[in-house]
């Protein structure tokens, strides 16, 4: 009796599919007994290469394309805010003097108008204070000059009455306003007028007792103390002129072009 063989038994001389894919493609496009299969293979892993490479790069740049453009978006508004912020403390500057003192006088005011000679705590304060009666005792306000009650006020007693009568701080300290414009002129003779608003505008670099004084002062009379950057008024300054120079020349070119469509 005897045994056939396999019909699924393995051609010991059959070629065995190579295990690199490159190789088994060059195989099959030249044949097993090429000699530039290897040569094939060798370029077809290097193309195979170079295509993932440009692949990983589109893929990072598609990626990081929304964060350059997040990032260049907000140095843009950086930019801008940084233009709002110096041409709003130029403009703060410009108004800090006038809303200062128009507030300064209103609180004057409610102080000379709160001296009265006849009260003997007043008039005791005085004496004691050596504070001169002459121009107090009538309120003469046409010749009441702001400087004469801002030295009143230099006397902490009275200072001290004068703020318990109009409900502020009594320790609240007065700033030095003798080299600044705030004392000129006389009640109300030389009062300075504004346009009525809210706000009165300080230098954040302005000393604790003028931040406290002006603060309490806003609160008393429904004032809002708004602060400014004083070393961002120059800047702001330029940016205003650049624009006032560019609307200037706007205004030349558009008349230049007026005057050349008109007939002769």
């Amino acid at each position: 009796m005897t045994t056939g063989s396999s019909d699924t038994a393995a051609d010991p001389e059959s070629p065995k599919e190579p295990s690199d894919p490159f190789l088994a493609r060059a195989q099959k496009m030249l044949g097993s007994n090429s000699e530039k299969v290897t040569e094939v293979a060798f370029w077809m892993l290097q193309k195979q290469t170079e295509l993932e490479l440009v692949e990983t790069q589109l893929r990072y740049y598609k990626e990081n394309n929304n964060v350059l453009m997040k990032k260049a978006k907000q140095a843009h508004e950086l930019e801008l805010r940084n233009k709002i912020q110096n041409e709003e403390s130029y403009f703060k500057y410009i108004l800090s003097y006038p809303t200062q003192r128009c507030l300064l006088q209103h609180l004057f005011d409610r102080v000379a108008f709160n001296v009265n000679l006849s009260d003997e705590e007043i008039s005791r304060l005085f004496d004691a204070s050596n504070v001169p009666r002459e121009g107090w005792g009538l309120l003469d306000y046409e010749t009441l000059p702001m400087e004469r009650i801002y030295r009143m006020l230099q006397s902490q007693d009275l200072r001290r009455e004068m703020w318990r009568r109009l409900g502020l701080n009594e320790d609240m300290e007065l700033p030095d306003f003798t080299t600044t414009g705030h004392l000129h002129g006389n009640l109300p003779g030389d009062e300075f007028f504004w346009t009525p608003g809210n706000f009165v505008y300080l230098d954040k670099n302005a000393s604790e007792v003028e931040k406290r004084f002006f603060r309490e002062v806003c609160n008393k009379f429904d004032r809002y103390l708004d602060v400014f950057d004083i070393d961002r008024v120059p800047l702001g300054e330029l940016i205003l002129e650049s624009k006032a120079r560019a609307c200037s020349q706007a205004a030349q070119d558009s008349a230049a072009v007026t005057s050349k469509a008109e007939p002769e």
